[in-house]
């Protein structure tokens, strides 16, 4: 009988793991790639590298963490927008530059 709890615990050890969520700050031009892209473990962690990035004011730090997307304007901010998403896939660091 032990033999058998055994096996199972093997097999179950080798199923993939499932992915890990975190979340994507990225910031550039609208009908680009992003310019800067980074993961991060919190929706948190993420606004705030974005926020300090571009050093946004009070609302405009506000509107960001309310919806997740701020436009920015190009000739003070040195990009279009800003975005943060929700990801699940495996390898959360692949999306560090």
């Amino acid at each position: 009988m032990e033999r058998e709890d055994e096996t199972v615990s093997i097999r179950v050890n080798l199923l993939p793991k499932p992915p890990a969520r975190h979340w994507i700050g990225m910031a550039g031009l609208h009908g680009c790639l992003p310019q800067t892209c980074g993961g991060y473990d919190t929706y948190d962690d993420a606004c705030k590298a974005l926020v300090d990035t571009h050093e946004l004011d009070r609302n405009r730090r506000r509107e960001l963490r309310r919806d997740g997307y701020l436009e920015l304007n190009l000739h003070r901010d040195a990009n279009e927008y800003i975005e943060i998403t929700e990801c699940d896939c495996a390898s959360p660091k692949d999306h560090n530059e």
